[in-house]
């Protein structure tokens, strides 16, 4: 596969091609590549939040039903709000109110910042062809983010503090954000843990919409199947990785809900 990447890059730019393979050359070019390739994501993404009117009002509208669903208030009871947005707009940033413990990142870059495409470090910080590739190294390379107060964490002596509740939405849950649903999952010790696991997929209210809603449970529930099979593979006590599913339903605290956007 590397060789043919090589042949069919060599093809397209005849002029370095001419002085022959050269390793260097070739990695230098396919960053060259991936840099152009997050300029122009970045310009089209611009101009599609300046000409869209209403994407700020529903980025608001969908933030608040989110944040609220669920959300206990009132005297003598606190509670505090993170956001790990995989967006690269920064518009949900501009009214979020997290509390005082709370915090917001856009992990991967925002518009008018340097904006990171890449894979999934887990698999490859060992290979020295694609580490420079991978979103783990490029986020090291410029400098991180802060994300300490993103999560409560626990530990075997205090799963109480562990964070309450973890929502997800409009994420495909696939393998190139794996490490980060790995991370949280460890930090708030998913297994033994309180912690509530909330997906939301859009829900359509409209006469014909059930159809629409039945397609995005589905899909959702398959993803949502896929993530914890391979969260539970990485546990130490492999029976629990194997019923970590059955566990959360048990205790309530795997949930599938839509939200209302129409």
């Amino acid at each position: 596969m590397y060789g043919n990447m090589a042949r069919y890059a060599w093809a397209l730019y005849p002029k370095i091609a001419s002085n022959g393979y050269n390793r260097e050359a070739f990695i230098a070019l396919l960053r060259q590549e991936l840099l152009k390739l997050e300029h122009a994501f970045g310009e089209y993404l611009a101009n599609e939040v300046e000409t869209n009117d209403g994407y700020a009002e529903k980025c608001k509208t969908l933030y608040q039903a989110m944040e609220w669903d669920g959300k206990k208030s009132g005297d003598g009871y606190y509670s505090s709000t993170s956001v790990l947005s995989f967006n690269y707009t920064d518009l949900i940033e501009r009214f979020f109110d997290g509390g005082e413990d709370g915090a917001f990142a856009n992990i991967h870059g925002k518009l008018g910042q340097e904006i990171i495409f890449g894979i999934d470090g887990k698999d490859c910080m060992d290979n020295p062809d694609a580490v420079a590739f991978t979103k783990t190294f490029r986020l090291m390379r410029r400098g991180g983010t802060r994300t300490d107060k993103l999560i409560s964490t626990a530990n075997s002596a205090n799963l109480r503090d562990a964070t309450d509740v973890i929502k997800f939405y409009g994420h495909s849950l696939g393998k190139a954000d794996y490490s980060y649903f790995q991370s949280i999952f460890d930090g708030v010790d998913l297994y033994e843990s309180k912690t509530i696991l909330v997906f939301y997929y859009p829900y359509d209210s409209t006469d014909d919409g059930e159809e629409k809603n039945e397609a995005w449970r589905n899909r959702l529930a398959n993803s949502i199947n896929k993530l914890l099979v391979d969260y539970g593979a990485t546990m130490d006590n492999k029976d629990h990785g194997k019923n970590l599913m059955h566990k959360l339903l048990l205790e309530g605290r795997l949930i599938i809900r839509g939200i209302q956007l129409n």
